[in-house]
């Protein structure tokens, strides 16, 4: 007896299995009175060391998942073959692709400064001169009034109120 079904899911007794919190279950070669195979579970971090029937196994602690294995090299040398086949198989069946070279281009030539701003982006409008961070104005809408400018008199009270003196 190589597999087993149960559940509808047919397991490999020649593989080990994985349960939900993560101990390793194996056959243990043996059957239960029922028939079913044994299988056993050491996990030496959580002191288990059990052995029970696998549908004792799969209903307290599924799902059940394939443990990694090493790959043995008839399996190796079987799934080269087929891939070397399949590949030679696709290559004569099907034309070759068309290649297309890019058509040589010229390098693009560094944009003016004046022309598209001082952040080097065209806004779009037409106008030149300015960024597109800045919205642009319609040419009907007048330009808003600048902020004034305090007198140095000004400028040296609000700087004195700001450190914590008064004049």
């Amino acid at each position: 007896m190589t597999t087993w079904v149960h559940d509808h899911v047919t397991f490999d007794l020649t593989r080990a299995w994985i349960d939900l919190l993560g101990h390793r279950w194996e056959w243990t070669g043996d059957t239960a009175e029922t028939g079913e195979p044994l299988l056993r579970s050491r996990d030496e971090r959580y002191g288990l060391d059990d052995t029970l029937p696998l549908s004792a196994v799969y209903v307290a602690y599924a799902p059940l998942i394939p443990a990694p294995r090493d790959v043995t090299p008839a399996e190796r040398i079987a799934a080269l073959t087929a891939c070397a086949r399949t590949t030679a198989a696709s290559a004569e069946d099907q034309p070759p692709l068309p290649v297309r070279t890019p058509a040589a281009t010229t390098p693009a030539a560094t944009p003016d400064p004046l022309a598209y701003g001082l952040n080097g982006y065209r806004c779009g409008c037409g106008k030149p001169a300015h960024s597109n961070l800045v919205p642009c104005r319609p040419d009907t809408e007048p330009a808003p009034p600048a902020a004034p400018v305090p007198s140095p008199s000004t400028f040296a009270r609000i700087l004195a109120r700001l450190r914590g003196g008064t004049r």
